[in-house]
């Protein structure tokens, strides 16, 4: 249970060097939007 002022961090790992590079882009884009957009 969380009170307000409580802050949650997250880290989004993603890319990296290999063929999966560009595969991995989008979802951690998609990650990173989603928790700005319900950070407020």
């Amino acid at each position: 249970m969380s009170t307000k002022g409580d802050r949650l961090r997250v880290m989004v790992l993603f890319g990296g060097r290999s063929a999966e590079h560009e595969v991995s882009l989008l979802p951690a884009t998609n990650v990173l939007e989603t928790a700005r957009l319900l950070r407020n």
